[in-house]
């Protein structure tokens, strides 16, 4: 075991163990020699137990070398770190004293520090007195002296420099302010003597600016305008400069030419525009240059330029715009608007410059935009003569006013003539007939129509005629037959102009009104377009539609003009709808009591139009009706049974489906050119399908023959053929219906059954077609059993 121990030891190392150590080839290197020994034997374990028990023992013992390593480095390590303790504590301790000793310290600088300042603004303090009290001294010898009538020495120091002459200015602005102060007696000399210096210097220091000013000195200017706006403020060097700058006498040469042109009569928007935009690209040019001259010449640029601004807009522009404005003739409004529009707009061009300007160079020079009050106020000052309070919107709403009265003159004219009519003539006279100029070719219903115009308009004259000698006054007969507004119908033409006026002068109140005022401006003027377009013109159209309506005479064929003033008045409505969204909504949303009121307004109109287009429709309706139910009234029994059946057997259609379908052609015509999408579908529906249940009842009312079922299977079949046309899928239906109806009066008993199972006649009931059997010639010869057949 010794050698084996000796062999373990060796092996059993602790630098055997660092690094990366793995067990299994530990151990296959310790029984290697082991298993090649024993490789030729039978398998003994003791040899490997022994040799794991020394390995065992071995392991132990290095374990416990090791932990008692441990332990002893571990105690080292403890005591290392209580002595770091200590001394950090130690270092601690130490630093504290020494903030305490640096706060003590800083505690004392700032005492001193104190104390220094202190002593500084004392003696600050006492320099200042000592100053002023030496001032005082010079200023009451220099009044002395002045009381004296001498002023030499202030002369002497005025001249002796530049920094002498601002500080002779210092003290005459001092002497003059105490002169004005002190009344005591015996200074009285003094006073005026120091007036009389003081407007001296001043005129001496103007004159030094002005030479300066037309040598191009920079220099002197600056110190000239220095010292007198430290003397006296400086007003009077600021309008120096402002008053002969060559830049006001270009814009009065500008100014004479323009008035020399209005005066010629040569007046346009174009030049107008034009003049304005010379003008005011002067005005930008030149404040552009002037800014930097002023910034170098006068210590405060900000006031000299806001002055410099002003007398621009307030002399320039001012007399520009009078020129422009106050030139026009009272009579010609729109003359007036627009050229103050174009003023306007072309004016806040300018301002939106001079804008830019204040914030890019101005700011860069200066540190901040100061321009921008001055600016706005001169900009709304231009215009108070004219848009202040009332005075705009007030010149807009009159000329829209007239332009729309100058628009419905013609239609005016014959209401007056229509109420002196039918005062006269009473509801006979049938004067209101929209008509159409001219009725287009090969169009029977509208060539009827312009003969009935001519009737209508010979008779209008003969009466006219006759109330004008039994009233001895003259009545104005219409002036042109064939003009739609003077015959009472109104027109798109006329609607869309005054429209057209409308927008225009919702346009310049969008220029011209005052933000807050704008939302009411507008406002007012579109109630005005709806008081005149709508109240006055289509609304009062409707209203005669709607009574000659209610006169037509039932005895003659209705005619459909009434469905011109109804297309007119549906295509005016959209447009008036059109022109709400895109012209005065987008004004209004931001002030909801004028939006709601002005909403309200317009669907009080719209419901009070809607009625009365209603109201026509259906009276339309009832008297097509009317005159369908006349025309088939007309029917009679022997057209459906006549006695000779060879002779009915040759004809087409009766003469009153002949009638009937010409009149359908007329409602196509009509509808087509007056109505459009849901309404010319709606309304031939209706036509089509009173028709309808007209003839289903015709239908039943007489008994037929062989002969007479054709004949109604032949108009059936032309009414088909009329309502065809209307291209209504429903009413193609129903006439299908009923020429299958008719069917039944001429197909054979055999047959019958297999037409009533079939078809458009196998979704009714047999109590739906009875009434149309039992006038067939052989329904009483058939048995009970086959006519129950037909039930089942």
């Amino acid at each position: 075991m010794s050698k084996s121990d000796g062999n373990y030891k060796d092996v059993l190392r602790v630098e055997n163990f660092k690094g990366k150590f793995v067990a299994r080839e530990f151990i296959e290197s310790q029984c290697g020699r082991l298993t090649e020994q024993l490789k030729n034997q039978e398998f003994d374990p003791k040899p490997f137990i022994r040799t794991f028990e020394s390995l065992t023992e071995e392991l132990l013992r290095l374990k416990r070398k090791l932990q008692s390593k441990i332990e002893d480095q571990e105690d080292q390590q403890q005591a290392l770190e209580n002595a770091s303790k200590s001394k950090i504590k130690d270092f601690g301790d130490m630093l504290d004293s020494v903030n305490r000793e640096f706060e003590s310290l800083d505690s004392r600088l700032t005492e001193v520090g104190n104390t220094a300042i202190r002593i500084g603004e004392q003696l600050e303090t006492i320099d200042k007195h000592r100053t002023k009290a030496a001032e005082a001294k010079d200023v009451i010898q220099y009044f002395s002296e002045f009381n004296q009538g001498s002023f030499q020495r202030l002369d002497t120091l005025r001249r002796s420099s530049r920094d002498g002459e601002y500080k002779a200015a210092i003290i005459a602005r001092r002497l003059n302010a105490i002169a004005k102060e002190v009344d005591v007696p015996g200074t009285e000399n003094a006073r005026s003597n120091i007036e009389k210096y003081c407007e001296n210097l001043e005129k001496s220091l103007l004159e030094a600016f002005d030479t300066a000013y037309s040598q191009g000195d920079i220099d002197t200017m600056n110190h000239v305008a220095t010292t007198l706006i430290d003397f006296n403020g400086g007003n009077s060097v600021i309008q120096a400069y402002v008053a002969q700058h060559a830049f006001f006498i270009n814009l009065l040469k500008i100014a004479q030419q323009e008035q020399e042109a209005f005066s010629e009569n040569m007046r346009t928007k174009e030049n107008t525009r034009d003049g304005l935009m010379r003008l005011y690209d002067e005005i930008k040019q030149a404040v552009t240059n002037e800014w930097d001259a002023i910034y170098r010449i006068f210590p405060n640029p900000l006031s000299v330029m806001q002055v410099f601004l002003q007398r621009i807009f307030a002399q320039s522009i001012q007399n520009f715009l009078e020129i422009i404005l106050q030139q026009v003739p009272q009579d010609r409004k729109l003359d007036f608007l627009e050229s103050l529009e174009i003023a306007h707009s072309e004016t806040f061009k300018l301002v939106s410059d001079l804008h830019k300007f204040d914030e890019t160079k101005v700011t860069s020079d200066m540190g901040s935009s100061s321009l921008t009050l001055i600016i706005n106020r001169s900009f709304e000052d231009l215009f108070v003569p004219y848009i202040d309070g009332d005075r705009y919107i007030s010149t807009e709403r009159e000329w829209m006013q007239e332009n729309f009265q100058i628009c419905l003159e013609p239609f005016n004219a014959f209401l007056q003539y229509r109420q002196k009519a039918l005062k006269k003539f009473g509801k006979s006279a049938q004067l209101s007939s929209p008509l159409k100029t001219t009725p287009p070719a090969g169009n029977v219903m509208m060539a009827s129509m312009f003969n009935t115009l001519q009737t209508t308009m010979n008779t209008v004259s003969q009466m006219s005629a006759e109330l004008s000698n039994q009233l001895n006054a003259p009545v104005t007969p219409i002036s042109n037959p064939m003009d739609p507004d003077a015959n009472g119908c109104p027109t798109f033409q006329t609607a869309s102009k005054m429209i057209e006026y409308n927008a225009m002068s919702i346009n310049r109140a969008k220029q011209l009104s005052h933000p807050q005022d704008q939302p009411t401006d507008i406002c007012r003027l579109f109630k005005d377009l709806i008081e005149h377009l709508g109240n006055q013109y289509l609304e009062i159209a409707l209203d005669n539609t709607i009574e000659d309506l209610g006169h037509q005479d039932a005895k003659a064929e209705p005619h459909f003009d009434h469905l011109i003033v109804a297309k007119i008045v549906n295509q005016t409505i959209q447009l008036i709808q059109v022109h709400f969204r895109a012209a005065v909504l987008p004004h209004l949303l931001n002030s909801p009591t004028i939006y709601r009121e002005i909403v309200n307004y317009k669907n009080d109109f719209l419901s009070r139009v809607e009625i009365k287009l209603n109201t026509i429709l259906s009276t339309d309706l009832s008297n097509v009706k009317n005159w369908l139910e006349g025309l088939l009234g007309k029917l009679k029994k022997t057209d459906f049974k006549p006695k000779d059946e060879s002779v009915i057997l040759n004809t087409t259609c009766t003469p009153t489906c002949e009638k009937v379908c010409q009149f359908l052609v007329h409602i196509k015509e009509a509808a087509d050119s007056a109505l459009e999408g849901r309404n010319h579908d709606i309304y031939l529906t209706e036509v089509g399908t009173s028709l309808f249940t007209m003839l289903a009842d015709q239908m039943k009312r007489y008994p037929v023959n062989y002969a007479g079922g054709c004949q109604w299977t032949t108009d059936l079949s032309k009414y088909h053929e009329a309502i065809a046309h209307f291209n209504v899928e429903t009413l193609n239906e129903e006439f299908d219906i009923l020429k299958e109806l008719g069917n039944l009066f001429i197909v054979k008993p055999e047959n019958l059954k297999a037409v009533i199972r079939e078809g458009h006649l196998a979704r009714l009931e047999f109590e739906v077609l009875q009434p149309y059997l039992v006038l067939r010639p052989d329904w009483s010869k058939l048995s009970k059993i086959e006519k129950d057949l037909f039930k089942i």
